[in-house]
């Protein structure tokens, strides 16, 4: 095994592997569907209908660039302050760009690294930040065939901050963390434990914010998984961000 990992990867070999769409240096071509769902303090709540499209460009020597773009819907009745009625505001939110390098150094290891672009296209000020967002992103990846073909754990992290906006819009400056765990059981079952960035050191605040966060998904044949994600606030901070959040998400494979 030890002969097998210090080889140079092979992109054919990896790329028939099992691959759930969680790991950030594994990039998929793919179309996701998701609902999100959160009850936030103050009795709002929030749910977001999201597109997302994956497109991975292989560009030789165990590199790839991974471009994702993500366009969400908002239904929400949040923000207290600006909305004291708590009136229902359905539209567009902010678009979502993603561009990340990534990197096979062999079976077992990879990295990546890349920025997000968060564009304040919300026409309403409640379905969005109003801000335009730069999140740098970076990643390392360790598979654990030992435990099965498919099970990884990876330690991500990314820095939110805005880069422009209006001075009247709340300032945006936080840490995420993303120390994810994914088991790959019997019949193409997962379980990954924090897929998501959700561990969150706000600068403005000074207050952590830390959820459990568990994912369940199946992936039927090579081609569509389907999943469903929960979110519990173990530490809350100043200013949680929920009271509980979940996520489904059926997605697409090519």
């Amino acid at each position: 095994m030890c002969g097998q990992t210090a080889q140079a990867a092979d992109p054919d070999a990896l790329d028939s592997e099992i691959n759930t769409g969680n790991d950030l240096t594994r990039p998929l071509t793919r179309v996701d569907v998701r609902l999100m769902y959160q009850e936030m303090p103050g009795d709002r709540e929030r749910a977001v209908y999201k597109l997302r499209g994956d497109r991975p460009v292989r560009l030789g020597a165990g590199w790839k660039l991974a471009l994702r773009l993500d366009v969400p819907v908002w239904d929400t009745n949040g923000g207290v302050s600006a909305n004291p009625s708590g009136a229902y505001h359905v539209g567009l939110g902010d678009v979502q760009t993603q561009a990340l390098l990534t990197h096979e150094i062999n079976s077992r290891l990879a990295f990546g690294f890349g920025t997000q672009i968060i564009v304040p296209t919300a026409g309403d000020r409640l379905l969005g930040t109003g801000k335009l967002q730069m999140l740098p992103t970076a990643g390392y990846r360790y598979a654990l065939p030992e435990i099965s073909d498919g099970s990884f754990a990876t330690f991500g992290m990314r820095y939110d901050v805005d880069v422009a906006g209006p001075d009247g819009r709340r300032h945006i400056s936080n840490l995420q963390f993303a120390p994810t765990f994914s088991v790959a059981l019997l019949r193409d079952v997962f379980v990954t434990f924090y897929p998501n960035s959700s561990i969150r050191y706000n600068f403005v605040t000074r207050s952590w914010f830390v959820p459990f966060d568990m994912q369940v998904g199946k992936l039927w044949g090579k081609s569509i998984m389907t999943s469903v994600e929960g979110f519990v606030p173990m530490y809350r901070g100043v200013s949680p961000l929920y009271d509980y959040r979940v996520e489904l998400r059926v997605g697409f494979f090519y």
